[in-house]
């Protein structure tokens, strides 16, 4: 099983690559020097920082999303998008797990959540990537419907898991 201080500097290049190609091709690149900037940033500061590694997640979910604006390609935006969540999901859990001492069970744990990130990554990319391939049309309380019933799924899908535990 990949390990997270593995994992964590590999969704971070992934992140800040995916980000600086999307807005190359968008023609910004001084944006992309700004999604190396601030991943290399993330690596050496923001990690050891929860209130730096929000802004740095912020700052490359932005930088994606301004790419999108400019033309890059959608699924390049959605795959740094997803790195990025990743990255900065495993970067809270590396601080959370460095504040302890002795965690009892520590690599179970790290195990466990990597596994569980993975999967709810790749599920939602690939719905992402769906949802940009396939086009349908749906009212507005459709769409309403649809929502209720899928925070209604995620929240017991949520309860569950703490349940596990």
């Amino acid at each position: 099983m990949i390990r997270l201080h593995t994992l964590l500097p590999l969704m971070l290049a992934l992140s800040a690559v995916t980000a600086a190609v999307s807005n190359m091709l968008a023609g910004a690149y001084t944006a992309a020097l700004m999604c190396v900037v601030t991943a290399a940033a993330w690596w050496g500061y923001f990690r050891r920082s929860e209130l730096a590694a929000n802004a740095g997640f912020a700052a490359l979910v932005a930088l994606s999303a301004l790419a999108l604006m400019w033309g890059a390609p959608p699924v390049l935006a959605t795959l740094s998008v997803t790195a990025t969540l990743g990255a900065w999901d495993l970067s809270r859990l590396q601080r959370r797990l460095s504040i302890n001492v002795r965690i009892e069970r520590g690599d179970d744990i790290e195990r466990q959540h990597v596994r569980r990130l993975l999967m709810v990554l790749g599920a939602g990319l690939a719905l992402a990537v769906l949802a940009q391939i396939v086009r349908v049309g749906l009212s507005f309380p459709a769409v309403a419907v649809l929502t209720f019933v899928m925070v209604f799924v995620l929240g017991n899908v949520i309860h569950r898991w703490h349940d596990e535990r």
